[in-house]
């Protein structure tokens, strides 16, 4: 149960990680409806937007040989545009082991990027620091900004209803309900660098079974300035196919996927200068292998 759990957290975490950061690079403009004419007004809101700050949130409940495990993940991040940086602090609680105020840094240095994570693994008050180099040379904006994300959005936009206004982060906000489809979403895990989390659990088939998603429930709201101020994600649906589709042990086992979400809340934009890793991180920051 515990390696089947590890392998389904691995995969909800990369997807995670795609629909809160990731961008999708096809940039085909959808057309007609008035939720579609909100969509590329916020995606040229966007467009001027130079840095964001958010809170996270992810929640996993998943049944098998009559154990029920949850996972929650969530946290805080702050981003700048020009140049791509992002800080985030994370806690995480899974198999019943707590990480509190995890710090993670996504900066660039000398032409590629670099990200330090640090955690207090002996609860002494004081983080131990990793560094991690990216592969690529040069820095992947489509991965990291946040402003590109948004044209994953946008490719399904004409799925997407107005559902109402909704006050959100003190604004006023029009909620708009749509399904990021399937057919968009192996370029996205590819080009966001975590087709590899979801192909462990698919095998080499992962095409064929990506196919058979039916698609990713999302609901974004964007205040009445024209920006996103908060998105939901429903995973459950397609976590649940992912586990269909690994080992015949697995799917004997009785695996129940109950809830797969996450969501995101922005509380501002244009508010930060720089993001700055902390002298202590760039001073004891241990070399990991990618």
């Amino acid at each position: 149960m515990k390696n089947l759990w590890k392998k389904i957290a691995a995969g909800a975490l990369a997807l995670a990680m795609v629909f809160s950061l990731a961008a999708c690079a096809k940039k085909d403009q959808p057309s007609g409806g008035d939720a579609v004419a909100a969509m590329l007004n916020a995606r040229q809101e966007m467009e001027k937007v130079s840095s964001m700050r958010y809170t996270y949130a992810m929640e996993i409940a998943i049944s098998a040989e009559g154990e029920s495990v949850e996972m929650t993940v969530n946290g805080s991040a702050e981003m700048t545009m020009d140049p791509t940086a992002v800080k985030m602090t994370m806690n995480m609680d899974m198999l019943g082991m707590a990480l509190e105020n995890i710090q993670i840094y996504m900066v660039p240095e000398n032409g590629r990027m670099v990200t330090y994570v640090g955690m207090d693994m002996e609860g002494a008050g004081q983080n131990q620091w990793y560094k991690t180099l990216a592969e690529d040379a040069t820095i992947s904006t489509e991965q990291y900004n946040a402003v590109d994300s948004f044209e994953l959005y946008m490719k399904n936009g004409s799925d997407f209803k107005a559902a109402g206004k909704e006050t959100v982060q003190g604004v006023s906000a029009t909620r708009y309900e749509g399904v990021i489809s399937s057919d968009v979403l192996e370029e996205t895990l590819e080009i966001s660098g975590n087709l590899d989390n979801i192909s462990s659990l698919l095998g080499e088939d992962y095409s064929d079974a990506l196919a058979k998603m039916g698609g990713i429930p999302i609901t974004i709201w964007i205040s009445d300035a024209g920006l996103p101020v908060k998105y939901v994600f429903d995973m459950t649906s397609m976590v649940a196919e992912l586990i269909k589709n690994t080992a015949e042990d697995n799917r004997d086992a009785g695996v129940s996927v109950d809830k797969v979400m996450m969501s995101m809340e922005v509380e501002g934009y244009n508010d930060i200068s720089a993001i700055t890793v902390p002298q202590d991180a760039l001073d004891s920051a241990a070399n990991m292998e990618n």
